[in-house]
């Protein structure tokens, strides 16, 4: 026997290197940070915000730089990566060296924390929240530093320095990062990263990406599919975090899966910064989303890397567009905003289809509230004003027609809209054409149409019974609630800003923005409404293409922005009316429920989610040294009621080729969105997969098995098909090997 050869990637429990935990997340930032300096400029976005939209724009900018240099034939490894790391960080340090210092005013710094509150997280925002209640200061607000003063006390001298508030607000954000990506990673410590049937293609594609040096053009060699149209963008982050730290692919694929999982509240937080202007909520919303939503953290346990990167993606993008569309306070250049958004949007397209068409429809239901927003204020505008006294009101003189006065601002929204559009479409174009010839839309009569059991509530398991899931929907009504009610601006008063946890990086929520909760909500239900298509009566184009298990997943986003909408009302005002207890009081809930979402976290995990089990490690390591190289494993599986025939791997037979480098029976379960699917291959998959399902102990099916060129049946021992029993008692089949439950047969020669 020859030398036994490595197989493609290594599997192995416990928590990853901490030095690679660190550099992993490192640079899920860099790239990202750099791009942002470049297309979110001062002073309409701030670093706080260029940092929360980091990992989305290093997603995208990733996966985009892949796509041209795949089109254009420039193979891509360490040097390449290297080099593009070396370009960010000369970026960012030119661009911190060129920055203009700005010193606040003394009086902005003075005396703004009490020392009694300055310990915490919390107070580090105080100094910038006062200063931005005073309209002459609002400019240097942003920049202002937070100053911790000692009072002097017998024999002592005062001791005084300042700190920038808004830095520590972005450690604030770091910090949550870490704290929720260390309690993800302590979750799944005894298991290898192989949770969910998902994870198997994830990291065979980010395999093939490292092996190709760019995007693959097939499966081959471990399926025999020969188009690639799957979204990339997470496996492609593997492969660059593979470039530059040298991990191997299996130990990076589950730890990238976590890292995007964290982002994701990041992102969050960026959108309701942009949106709603008020830093409480933002740093709420990440919170929530973080650690006591259900989603993403769920979405572990399917292996969905892919849904969590888009749900990196969409907020940002969401966000960008936004920006993009609106006029703003501040309006950055048109071209950098469509740039910014059309970047982010053909990102996400590449990291995940459904995410993209859940933009799409997230911005048409923006474009009405906004066109309602503009006609509304039009209107008010017309009907009423006030006199400098501020105290009568009085007709306003007849202003120019509805009709004219839309038309300007409705036409530069479409113009901006076409040209993120324009943006996004040309940077994706080389993937959008090999879509045009690569991609299926599923198996069937009418691909892409599935059954009752697709839709169904029971594919979330026990997510529906997590313990916060009714406290944050009750919150989000609450949130709801208080967006439709007018409210007037926050008093200035001292008790106001005590509880300004994180309005350094914005400011106040704006009660005329308040209302965008309300169109956040809009989107939610229509898109609920189109996840199901047998709600409806008659037959209703493109619903059911965005499933209900994928939108309820993706909804985590509008849900905990309306809940910490809630949350930043209820702590407002029992601080203005209790002071430094109210405060007190919020910590102490807060650091409750933190203690709780942490607990959740654990308690979320699935371990029999897990395919591979140490046990299939070694047998599979026997196969690479005890079978030929060209030898075919049939492997557990079962039929789906998904899909006409839809075959998937259930235990860890399923990572074979990846593991033992042999070829096995079961096609990776992306098979029917490749156009290139050998129907060959589908159909003698089926018939195996239906023999060892119904008789195990028929002779006719190792007859089969023999006549399809497989020479060994492998069982893990905890997968239910085809039943332990019935292949032993197959007279056709030899038990060859028996170690730690898992069992493998050769096929006898007839």
């Amino acid at each position: 026997m020859s030398a036994v050869p490595e197989p493609a990637i290594t599997l192995a429990a416990g928590l990853p290197p901490l030095p690679l935990v660190g550099a992993a997340a490192l640079l899920c930032f860099l790239p990202g940070y750099a791009a942002a300096g470049l297309l979110l400029p001062t002073p309409r976005y701030r670093g706080v915000e260029r940092l929360l939209a980091a990992p989305a724009l290093t997603l995208a900018a990733l996966a985009l730089l892949t796509l041209w240099a795949s089109t254009l034939r420039i193979p891509l490894g360490s040097p390449a990566a290297w080099l593009m790391l070396g370009a960010s960080l000369g970026w960012l340090a030119c661009s911190w060296l060129s920055a203009p210092s700005r010193v606040a005013p003394a009086s902005v710094a003075r005396g703004l924390v009490p020392r009694r509150a300055a310990a915490t997280t919390a107070t580090a925002v105080i100094a910038a929240d006062q200063a931005r209640l005073a309209p002459r200061q609002q400019a240097s607000a942003r920049s202002a530093p937070l100053a911790l003063e000692e009072q002097p006390g017998p024999g002592k001298q005062r001791a005084r320095f300042t700190l920038p508030a808004e830095a520590l607000v972005a450690a604030g954000y770091v910090g949550l990062f870490a704290v929720a990506l260390g309690l993800r990673l302590w979750s799944v410590r005894d298991l290898l990263p192989t949770l969910g049937a998902d994870t198997y293609h994830h990291t065979l594609i980010a395999a093939l990406i490292v092996e190709r040096g760019g995007l693959p053009d097939s499966y081959a060699p471990y399926a025999p599919i020969q188009s690639f149209a799957y979204h990339f963008g997470f496996h492609n982050l593997v492969a660059w975090l593979h470039w530059w730290t040298g991990a191997d692919v299996g130990t990076l694929v589950g730890l990238a899966g976590h890292l995007v999982n964290v982002a994701v509240a990041l992102s969050v937080a960026f959108l309701a910064l942009r949106v709603l202007g008020d830093g409480l909520v933002a740093a709420l919303a990440a919170w929530l989303v973080a650690l006591l939503c259900v989603f993403p953290a769920f979405l572990l346990n399917w292996g969905r890397y892919t849904q969590a990167a888009g749900l990196v993606l969409l907020p940002v993008a969401a966000a960008l567009c936004i920006d993009a569309l609106g006029p703003g306070r501040r309006p950055a250049p048109a071209v950098r905003a469509a740039l910014a958004a059309g970047l982010a949007a053909s990102g996400l397209l590449l990291a995940h289809y459904r995410m993209a068409a859940m933009l799409a429809l997230l911005v048409a239901v923006w474009l009405v509230y906004l066109l309602t927003t503009m006609a509304w204020e039009h209107r008010r505008g017309r009907q009423v004003t006030r006199e400098p006294d501020g105290e009568t009101a009085a007709i306003a003189s007849p202003g120019p027609p509805f009709t004219a006065a839309m038309s300007r601002p409705a036409a530069a929204t479409f113009l901006a809209l076409g040209g993120t559009a324009v943006v996004a479409l040309l940077l994706a174009l080389p993937w959008l054409l090999r879509l045009a010839g690569g991609l299926s839309l599923g198996l069937g009569q009418q691909p892409g149409d599935y059954g009752a059991d697709y839709y169904g509530l029971e594919r979330l398991g026990t997510a529906v019974s997590q313990l916060t899931n009714f406290p944050l929907l009750a919150l989000a009504a609450l949130g709801l609630a208080i967006a439709c009610r007018p409210r007037r601006r926050p008093a200035s008063g001292r008790g106001a800003p005590a509880l300004a946890l994180a309005e350094s990086s914005g400011g106040q929520l704006i009660p005329e923005r308040a209302t965008a909760v309300l169109a956040l909500a809009a989107w939610a239900v229509a898109q609920l409404a189109l996840a199901n298509p047998r709600w409806w009566p008659i037959p209703m184009p493109l619903a059911g293409r965005v499933d209900l298990i994928t939108t309820i997943a993706a909804l985590c986003f509008p849900v905990a922005v309306a809940a910490a909408l809630a949350l930043a009302v209820a702590a407002r005002s029992a601080t203005r009316r209790w002071g430094d207890r109210g405060l007190a009081m919020a910590l102490t809930l807060g650091a409750g429920a933190t203690a709780l979402g942490g607990w959740q976290l654990q308690a979320l995990v699935t371990p029999n989610n897990a395919l591979v089990a140490p046990a299939d490690l070694a047998a599979a390591a026997w196969l690479r040294a005890h079978s030929p190289s060209d030898a075919r494993v049939a492997v557990s599986a079962m039929i789906v009621p998904w899909a006409p025939d839809y075959v998937v791997g259930i235990d860890g037979g399923y990572w074979l080729p990846l593991l033992a480098s042999r070829a096995t029976t079961v096609l990776p379960m992306l098979y029917p969105g490749e156009r290139g699917a050998d129907p060959q291959a589908v159909a003698r998959m089926v018939a195996v997969t239906r023999a060892l399902r119904d008789a195990p102990a028929d002779p006719a099916t190792a007859a089969l098995l023999r006549s399809q060129g497989v020479g060994y049946v492998y069982h893990s021992g905890r997968s239910p098909v085809p039943a332990l029993e019935g292949l032993a008692a197959n007279p056709a089949l030899r038990l060859v090997y028996d170690q730690g439950g898992v069992r493998i047969w050769a096929v006898v020669a007839g």
